[in-house]
């Protein structure tokens, strides 16, 4: 049966494999072949069909590329939700990603909206699922507005952690863009950055993220393989506030 080869996902055979019995075991190492392949490079993601733009494709691309001797990052093709999506294995954790989830009050989230991925885990309970935009210059220049209302929506619903990515955002990935947005998050450049901030992730010993010096594949993969996650980003959080 199909959830043979994908454990961790809600799938089943249809009745028509089951009753086959034969035709259903020549069919299962085909699929195999298809929803297993491995992502490492942007040619082996195919042009999913729901897919709205090239950079969805890169971002893909881009989460399979941050794989290292010291992190595991591998991106492999399965049915997400009847859905042609992907299962992550990063680190210790097992994370589902499926493409153009649209959510709405009946969600739990108060406007309408439609994330380009959403990234749920698998059997954990400390970490949030993540609604993942890829926002291209062209097409949302005119709409940061409507755009920030949405994604404060989701983040209010306090169900979901909401990440935004740029056209340089999943392309530094790939190659390095330079200076190409200003650096908010710089502690060092606040007021109490030195007084207040570094003392406060000290005394909650969580200095392992410095978001000011990581790039957002560098943040949300450090959510996604840490499992003290939540507390960590909250700490910053309440550090950035004092």
């Amino acid at each position: 049966m199909l959830s043979k080869f994908f454990p961790d996902s809600d799938i089943s055979p249809p009745d028509s494999c089951i009753r086959s019995g034969g035709l259903c075991q020549d069919l299962m190492p085909r699929l195999q072949a298809i929803f297993s392949q491995e992502i490492t490079k942007l040619s082996n993601v195919s042009v999913n069909p729901l897919f709205d733009s090239e950079l969805e494709r890169k971002f893909i691309e881009a989460l399979s590329r941050m794989n290292s001797e010291n992190r595991r990052a591998q991106i492999t093709k399965a049915l997400v939700n009847n859905k042609e999506g992907y299962i992550l294995n990063a680190k210790d954790m097992t994370w589902e990603i499926e493409p153009q989830v649209d959510f709405d009050p009946t969600s739990g989230i108060a406007d309408e909206t439609r994330p380009d991925f959403v990234i749920r885990p698998l059997h954990d309970v400390k970490h949030k699922p993540v609604a993942v935009y890829t926002d291209g210059f062209r097409y949302h220049k005119d709409s940061v507005g409507k755009d920030s209302r949405k994604r404060e929506a989701i983040r209010r619903s306090g169900n979901y952690r909401v990440w935004v990515f740029s056209y340089q955002d999943v392309q530094e990935v790939v190659q390095k863009q330079g200076d190409f947005s200003t650096n908010s998050l710089a502690a060092e450049k606040m007021p109490a950055g030195s007084g207040m901030y570094q003392p406060m992730l000290n005394a909650g010993n969580k200095g392992e993220i410095i978001p000011g010096k990581m790039s957002q594949m560098e943040l949300l993969m450090h959510y996604l393989t840490d499992e003290d996650a939540e507390e960590s980003f909250m700490t910053h959080a309440r550090a950035y506030r004092v």
